[in-house]
């Protein structure tokens, strides 16, 4: 080949060289996810962000040379709120609607760098075009009482000793570490895409807390309650006239009828007698004794958790004639048992009522007995 050919080729490769060093030169730079709260994005690209609900992110493109456009894939629900474009740079802003809870939402950003030399001539290589796509997780929490009673399983108002699940929404967010504010209930797990709390043994607020890859946090707070009264539903009546009789079977429902009561046992406790008249004398005078504790059985809506033991509420006296009243009360203590804790949580007052109307052979007895709601009465003649 003739010397001048051989300078000509040479120089030839060297511009070719020098076009696509311009090029890749041109293409450098950076597209950078964020939160529009600063939140962080994760990831061996950083392409993946976890953000709570009702917030944005925003891409910032920026080359090191010469300008850049972009135009953006949206998936259902994303809504590009803000587009700034800056030559060199551009920023744009995302928003989410409540349908991209749960999800993981795609930005597809398709990067354009427009290739010119200094002297603002086409070069021989075209400029260089780059899509990526960003992934936006928004976390949506889901909870469930294991009880499937009462109706409103995704409450997160529980009696002392329910469990709940809680289940969060898309996967492949990574892992997730669990904590509790406090020591007044227990979690099972403390890693996971889902965990049980177990309420604690005594009323309290608790927070469970999910801590994402990124550093995001969702709260999911509780509220624990104690049982705070007793329903009787009475059946089975007593009620014989020769002795005098009151009394009735009672059904046992432990209130308020918005949480589940199954964890724990339940008795009630000794108390004293007060007596008047006709019941100052054996046996009226004996103190109420320490019952048993028993479990729970099924929850009733409208009603709350029944016991699988019943009561039975009853006074006889001893046969006639009678002709002074008086009166026998017992305050009794009802107390219920949950791991270590034993406590008291309402006082029953049983009180038996003795009247007479009348006097001689016109003369009318009339007992009645009543025990938290429930009552019962009957006369003699």
């Amino acid at each position: 080949m003739h010397m001048k050919n051989k300078r000509i080729l040479k120089l030839s490769i060297m511009i070719c060289l020098m076009a696509t060093f311009m090029v890749t030169f041109l293409k450098a730079g950076t597209t950078k996810l964020s939160g529009t709260d600063g939140t962080p994005a994760y990831g061996s690209a950083s392409n993946q962000i976890i953000i709570l609900p009702h917030k944005g992110v925003q891409l910032e493109t920026t080359v090191s040379n010469g300008s850049v456009s972009v135009e953006y894939t949206l998936s259902a629900g994303v809504t590009k709120k803000a587009d700034s474009n800056l030559g060199s740079s551009e920023t744009a802003a995302f928003y989410f609607d409540d349908s991209c809870t749960g999800l993981s939402n795609a930005i597809t950003a398709n990067i354009t760098h427009p290739s010119t030399n200094g002297s603002g001539k086409n070069i021989s290589c075209t400029g260089g075009a780059d899509t990526t796509t960003f992934s936006v997780f928004i976390p949506k929490v889901t909870t469930f009482t294991d009880n499937s009673e009462p109706a409103n399983t995704s409450r997160t108002l529980l009696g002392v000793g329910e469990k709940d699940t809680i289940f969060i929404l898309p996967e492949g967010m990574g892992q997730i570490n669990w904590t509790l504010s406090n020591n007044n209930g227990t979690l099972d797990l403390k890693t996971g895409p889902l965990v049980t709390f177990t309420a604690g043994e005594v009323a309290a607020t608790n927070q469970v807390t999910a801590t994402f890859v990124n550093g995001v946090k969702t709260n999911i707070p509780y509220t624990v309650i104690e049982p705070n009264g007793v329903y009787f539903v009475p059946y089975n009546y007593y009620l014989t006239k020769n002795p005098l009789t009151v009394g009735y079977d009672a059904n046992i429902y432990y209130l308020p009828s918005t949480v589940n009561f199954s964890a724990i046992q339940v008795y009630e406790d000794t108390a004293p007698s007060i007596v008047t008249g006709y019941f100052n004398q054996l046996p009226y005078t004996n103190p109420h004794p320490k019952g048993n504790p028993s479990r729970m059985d099924v929850f009733v809506e409208g009603l709350g958790t029944k016991d699988l033991a019943h009561d039975m509420v009853r006074t006889i006296l001893y046969p006639p004639p009678y002709t002074n009243g008086g009166t026998a009360t017992w305050n009794i203590p009802w107390r219920y048992i949950l791991g270590s804790t034993d406590k008291a949580f309402t006082n029953a007052v049983q009180q038996t009522v003795l009247t007479i109307s009348n006097t001689g052979t016109n003369s009318i007895a009339t007992l009645t007995i009543s025990k938290f709601n429930s009552s019962a009465t009957n006369t003699y003649p």
